[in-house]
């Protein structure tokens, strides 16, 4: 019998950027693999701008990272798998966790229904782009100004718990999150250029 696997969007911070959810078999994968409070990637990471998303199976294995736990990944390592098509059957096998956790057990996927929900979740993405882009054009800024303003509302709850060195974070992550967007979630560099998320 085949897993199945389902792709949802959450928003978080503000409008423009979007976190990657991942279930399978109505379970999600990357709170088992990372523990309570993980999180999936970034839509600019999963599923980036000009580029084929990561989850993408073909018959090279490649290694995946699909989700970082609340201290977030650089502290104690990112929940990742490796993703390959074999035939009919696309694999997530090899799984590395953070500090601590449990491994996920391998997952086999029918591959017609694996790329059907990819590219479910794909044009999902893009009618919430293109309705943020409607959006913007009926009101010029006004996503801009939420954003904005949310930056700030979270600029003085981090000041306000950690002081002022947590407030000026806060607010040069967000910031950048926020100048970078092109839509909920994904993100070009300087030049237009799709952004791969690499350092």
């Amino acid at each position: 019998m085949f897993d199945r696997l389902e792709i949802s969007f959450q928003a978080v911070s503000f409008e423009s950027h979007r976190l990657v959810r991942l279930c399978v078999d109505g379970e999600d994968v990357v709170e088992e693999g990372a523990g309570p409070g993980a999180r999936g990637l970034g839509v600019d990471r999963m599923f980036p701008l000009g580029a084929p998303s990561p989850l993408r199976a073909t018959p090279e294995a490649r290694r995946v990272e699909l989700g970082e736990p609340d201290c977030t990944g650089g502290c104690c390592g990112f929940l990742s798998a490796v993703v390959q098509r074999h035939g009919d059957v696309v694999q997530w096998t090899e799984w590395l966790v953070p500090d601590g956790e449990s491994r996920p057990p391998e997952l086999d996927f029918e591959a017609d229904a694996y790329d059907a929900e990819l590219d479910r979740a794909e044009a999902e993405l893009r009618a919430v782009e293109a309705a943020h882009a409607a959006r913007e054009a009926r009101t010029p800024g006004a996503a801009r100004a939420e954003a904005e303003a949310y930056v700030v509302r979270a600029a003085e709850a981090a000041g306000a718990r950690f002081g002022p060195a947590a407030a000026r974070s806060v607010t040069r992550l967000l910031t950048w999150q926020l100048d970078g967007s092109t839509g909920p979630g994904r993100r070009r560099d300087a030049e237009g250029a799709p952004d791969d998320g690499s350092c």
